[in-house]
């Protein structure tokens, strides 16, 4: 298999962008700034920031007062950045290069699991919270829906299946290690964090055919699957993906996930 990072690829960025983030990401972004109870003025760092579902909504919570900077590896994803344009965006992740004890907040979406070292980085993002401050972090739950049998079902059809989850697992080496809050939970204190709190809730996803395609497209498995096949190849997988939609789900696609929400202070 190919080593191109997909984080670098503009047309998966494109399509999470647009299709990912609204569908996928942007309630449990939402929900995650609630749940932090962050507030009006105060400076926040949003880890793994992407196309800025989290960094969006926190914007909404601290207000002109506030500060938000949006922390990501992919100048691809920071381009794409949803809100304000008052969010600072920086294309380093995931290293914290800030002093210590700056923000009241550091958020990471869907971005731990991302993160080779992820013990090193909460240590540097401990470093960078004020004392008191919080670490709000959210992860994907286990668990297979029909409309992901159809998916991997397809990418058999047209690509070593096994090849694509190596190189997935390299891309995402925890997503099954953190689809289990107590791994995260673990993690957070073996950093340093206190008061470490964890909550899960579920999500129903309701969207037609074409948009559940194009949430696939700006998917980290999608772009590995395009990589691998010719332009050609790439356009018959999407067409045979459809035509096995169709098939299942005549009248749209409606599944259900579970996301983790895990947070802990800094001690004071």
């Amino acid at each position: 298999m190919k080593k191109k990072s997909p984080y670098l690829d503009s047309q998966m960025a494109e399509f999470y962008a647009k299709a990912s983030a609204r569908h996928q990401f942007e309630r449990p972004a939402e929900d995650l700034v609630k749940w932090l109870k962050i507030a009006k003025g105060e400076r926040i760092l949003d880890i793994g920031s992407g196309s800025g579902t989290v960094a969006s909504a926190t914007w909404q919570a601290v207000g002109p007062s506030g500060l938000v900077v949006a922390l990501d590896s992919s100048i691809e994803m920071l381009k794409r950045q949803q809100g304000s344009a008052r969010i600072r965006t920086v294309a380093c992740a995931p290293d914290v290069p800030f002093v210590d004890d700056v923000f009241e907040a550091v958020t990471a979406g869907f971005v731990l699991t991302h993160i080779q070292d992820y013990a090193a980085a909460l240590v540097q993002i401990i470093r960078a919270l004020r004392p008191g401050g919080i670490l709000g972090a959210t992860a994907w739950g286990s668990g297979t829906t029909k409309v992901s049998e159809v998916w991997k079902s397809t990418i058999r059809q047209y690509v070593d299946p096994e090849a694509v989850q190596k190189e997935f697992d390299r891309i995402i080496p925890w997503d099954e290690l953190f689809s289990e809050s107590k791994h995260i939970v673990e993690a957070f204190k073996s950093a340093g964090f206190v008061d470490v709190k964890v909550e899960t809730k579920d999500y129903l996803i309701s969207v037609d055919l074409q948009e559940y395609i194009a949430t696939k497209i700006g998917s980290i498995e999608g772009t590995i699957v395009r990589d691998n096949l010719t332009e050609e190849g790439w356009k018959e997988f999407l067409g045979q993906l459809l035509f096995s939609l169709q098939e299942q789900f005549p009248d749209g696609i409606k599944y259900t996930r579970n996301v983790h929400f895990v947070s802990g202070r800094k001690p004071v």
